[in-house]
């Protein structure tokens, strides 16, 4: 949820263009985190 709330605030500051830029960004974080996620659980 912090993600969230954290990209709506860069959004405020930040010009309109660098949105699809954070949203990209959040996108590759949580991806990179759900691979890390899988890798730990051991199958």
């Amino acid at each position: 949820m912090s993600l969230a709330v954290d990209a709506n605030l860069f959004q405020i500051r930040l010009p309109p263009g660098t949105a699809p830029m954070i949203l990209i960004g959040q996108a590759a974080f949580a991806l990179s985190m759900a691979a890390g996620f899988v890798a730990r659980v051991p199958w």
